[in-house]
């Protein structure tokens, strides 16, 4: 119209009497008739702009107590509020002076709806949005609904900044929710290292970082419990599915007295030191090989040291590159063959169904509980004993052939020559006599 352009309301106005009211933009709507014009009952005094106007002809009732008159100078009168009437009523109406104060609570909202009050027990409402530079709650700020705070910088240490200066708690979360978390925090960078979901530290120093990469969860520290031997990772219920390490330790124990478990990468073996002492006495190599005494096996087992046990078994070859000792009783169930020596230490025995070598010696004594067969020559160093009697031989042989052995009923055997067993005495043949034997005959002689 005439070049304006007007938008108007959507519907017809509430009650007979509405006039067209603008925004000065050309948006219209329906509101009451404040000029007495149009049959709306009007108002004495109105607001244009920034003005307040009675308007003409207009009746303004007060009380006489509203207001002081005064005569000075003559004729002249000089009319003011009184303290005691309207403006103390005025000012009682309105919070306007730096320490005013008000009974009551107090709702703000963007409406004329006069059916809308305050909240029982709330002393300031929002009906709609409230918004400013600084919100300031002396004792509690509570939100029916959402509290949403939106910041474009940085002010301080972030957008809400919790300053609890008593000693109690900072921030405590009290989630009536079944199946959502009390606290979700949702980052809009994956820069996890720069951008971490949780920053902890002390005295305005933030070293500790946590976050999400993933499905992992991710610290850039050391993860301890709050005392020595005090807690738990994981349960006999509720179990972690893999373990990763690296190569270094994995200690057992207490300070001062722990068993290590680790693997050497260089040497490619997984080392066991049971005395804490940096050194493994126990290894596996990657071959399988196992070592005890030494981090380089070169057989499936190899120990350096003394191996003893109740029970020691090997299925195909059972070898020693030193000495091997067996102070208790040894039961052999096949055939045994030893390439070197056998020694039995004395007190000790040897039993077997067949016991052959190239040498067999018995410091102390060799005995059979059956035949004992020597196939080839059978030697004897000193005595021999033969059903309970212990004979000692000569050193040598005979002198001459035909000697016999003689002992001197003690065991004492010596060669001697072969005597008349009847008469205990040595003959030979006389003049005239041959001896043939034991026969003497006559002879020409």
């Amino acid at each position: 119209l005439n070049g304006v352009t007007y938008t108007f309301p959507y519907s017809d106005g509430s009650a007979s009497g509405k006039v067209l009211a603008t925004n000065g933009a050309g948006q219209l709507v329906w509101t009451t008739d404040l000029t007495s014009v149009g049959g709306g009952g009007g108002s004495a005094i109105i607001q244009e702009g920034d003005s307040t106007i009675v308007q003409t002809g207009a009746v303004l009732d007060f009380a006489a107590a509203d207001f002081d008159i005064s005569e000075s100078p003559a004729n002249e009168a000089n009319i003011s509020l009184s303290v005691d009437g309207l403006y103390t009523r005025l000012t009682n109406m309105f919070v306007h002076t730096a320490g005013d104060t008000m009974t009551g609570g107090l709702l703000i909202h963007s409406t004329n709806d006069a059916t809308k009050t305050v909240q029982a027990g709330v002393l300031l409402e929002v009906g709609g949005v409230m918004s400013g530079r600084t919100l300031h709650a002396q004792d509690l700020l509570t939100s029916s609904g959402q509290l949403i705070v939106q910041a474009d910088r940085a002010y301080g240490t972030g957008s809400i900044i919790l300053d609890q200066n008593a000693n109690g708690t900072g921030m405590y979360i009290d989630s009536e929710a079944a199946s959502a978390p009390g606290l979700a925090i949702d980052m809009r960078s994956r820069n996890a290292v720069n951008n971490p979901h949780i920053l902890f530290g002390y005295n305005g120093s933030f070293s500790v970082k946590l976050y999400a990469s993933g499905s992992n969860l991710v610290t850039n520290r050391n993860f301890l419990p709050t005392s020595d031997d005090s807690q738990d990772l994981g349960s006999s219920a509720s179990r972690w599915r893999d373990l990763y390490l690296g190569p270094a330790s994995l200690h057992m124990g207490v300070h001062g007295n722990e068993g290590i478990v680790s693997y050497n990468t260089g040497s490619n073996f997984l080392g066991f030191d049971p005395d804490g002492d940096g050194t493994a006495e126990f290894v596996i190599l990657d071959s399988g090989f196992v070592g005890i005494g030494t981090v380089n096996p070169e057989t499936e087992m190899e120990i350096i040291g003394t191996a003893s046990g109740i029970a020691l078994h090997a299925q195909t070859s059972l070898t020693s590159s030193g000495n091997l000792v067996v102070e208790g009783n040894t039961t052999i169930g096949g055939n045994t063959t030893i390439l070197g020596n056998l020694t039995v230490l004395q007190g000790s025995q040897v039993a077997a169904q067949l016991l052959s070598g190239a040498h067999l010696h018995a410091q102390s004594l060799l005995t059979s509980s059956g035949q004992l067969v020597v196939e080839g020559a059978a030697v004897f160093g000193s005595t021999l004993r033969l059903n309970g009697v212990t004979y000692t031989f000569p050193t040598s042989d005979g002198s001459a052939s035909g000697k016999v052995l003689k002992t001197n009923s003690a065991g004492q055997l010596s060669w001697s020559t072969d005597i008349d067993t009847d008469t205990n005495t040595a003959y030979s043949a006389g003049q005239g006599l041959t001896l043939g034997g034991t026969v003497f005959r006559l002879s020409n002689a």
